[in-house]
């Protein structure tokens, strides 16, 4: 589990920039794709980054990029995937980029994954989403990895999350429910809520978890 691990180490050096959107073109040594689905009768589209020497002939890791809160995107587009922090980490590597990175697009007022009614959170959290159970797009997040792993030569032994702030939060949510396909989580800013029931999953996976001390908002 290396490899997340050291790409999110790499993003997180220089969380407090943004990479410029109006890029046109991917990274170097990196191909761009927009994948489409259909989910509940409505096309929902994702961005895929695959590395430049990518081929079938051989299983890749997947490494799956939650975003945080702040997202205003509509579609998946080459803009909203240059806009991502990890875009930062697949710039870093070029042409050795060990793994296919799926960007998935949570629209409107909902979270990654469901989180029950009355949990463990911090303030800014209850204040922003009080204690009932916020709308989630969990089931399109699971319809975009069966997608890659339908459509692309992946390695499902090597399934990963990462993402920043209500992204971290989805990873480690998200990473629970589906501890049995998940291999890895590396979360960033994002412990403003506990659900106990998870503890005894994410106890048995391979976790790598970071929160700044003066993180008013998920600490």
């Amino acid at each position: 589990m290396k490899s997340i691990f050291n790409l999110v180490k790499v993003f997180s050096t220089s969380l407090m920039s943004r990479l410029d959107p109006s890029k046109s073109l991917p990274p170097k040594g990196v191909n761009y794709e927009k994948i489409s689905f259909s989910l509940k009768g409505l096309e929902r589209t994702a961005a895929l980054f695959l590395p430049e020497n990518y081929t079938p002939s051989k299983k890749w890791p997947l490494i799956v990029y939650l975003h945080g809160g702040g997202e205003r995107f509509s579609e998946a587009t080459l803009r909203f995937a240059n806009h991502q922090l990890i875009r930062g980490a697949i710039d870093h590597y070029e042409k050795d980029f060990p793994a296919v990175v799926l960007l998935p697009l949570c629209m409107g007022d909902k979270i990654w994954a469901h989180i029950p009614a009355k949990p463990i959170q911090t303030n800014w959290r209850l204040n922003t989403l009080g204690t009932e159970s916020a709308p989630n797009v969990s089931d399109y997040l699971t319809e975009s990895i069966q997608y890659v792993l339908k459509n692309y030569h992946i390695d499902q032994s090597k399934v990963s999350l990462t993402g920043h702030s209500m992204g971290g939060e989805g990873a480690m949510r998200y990473g629970a429910q589906h501890s049995n396909k998940i291999s890895a989580i590396a979360a960033s800013a994002g412990s403003a809520v506990i659900v106990p029931s998870d503890a005894p999953k994410l106890a048995k996976m391979n976790i790598w978890m970071y929160q700044g001390s003066d993180d008013h908002i998920s600490t």
